[in-house]
């Protein structure tokens, strides 16, 4: 009965190690994706579409996918520079594809690809460097 209960603990233990994102530590990064190939059902995008990405940044963990923290930024190109808000908190980032179609009527977003779940080459969060210097040490004393 021990064994298994300290079998089933060291799994979970394993499990909770190997869930977790690694930490890059930065001010500023440049976040890229690449392009859908289309839409839904292998349709092409059309000549009069516009194809943008809408980046979004949430604190890590996330509690809500559907809401993130900050709409970073809209852009056409495959790449956005972003600043990593200053805290000791880490964020995941996510892009969407927003198509902009039937001549300027139709606004349609898919959904967010995440940073910590298919980041590559593997997931990832982004946390600025500690700028926070510790307190000195109390009462120096000879002994």
């Amino acid at each position: 009965m021990k064994r298994t209960l300290v079998l089933i603990l060291l799994l979970a233990v394993g499990l909770i190690a190997c869930g977790q994102s690694p930490t890059h530590y930065a001010t500023t990064a440049t976040l890229a994706w690449d392009a859908p190939a289309g839409k839904t059902g292998g349709v092409p995008f059309a000549a009069g579409d516009v194809v943008e990405y809408e980046l979004a940044r949430w604190t890590a963990p996330v509690d809500n996918r559907a809401a993130p923290d900050e709409i970073v930024g809209v852009t056409a190109a495959l790449s956005l520079g972003v600043t990593v808000p200053a805290g000791e908190a880490a964020h995941v980032y996510g892009v969407r594809t927003r198509l902009t179609t039937d001549g300027g009527v139709t606004v349609l977003y898919s959904d967010y690809i995440y940073s910590d779940v298919g980041g590559s080459p593997a997931p990832w969060v982004l946390r600025r460097p500690s700028t926070a210097t510790p307190l000195p040490p109390l009462m120096l004393r000879i002994r």
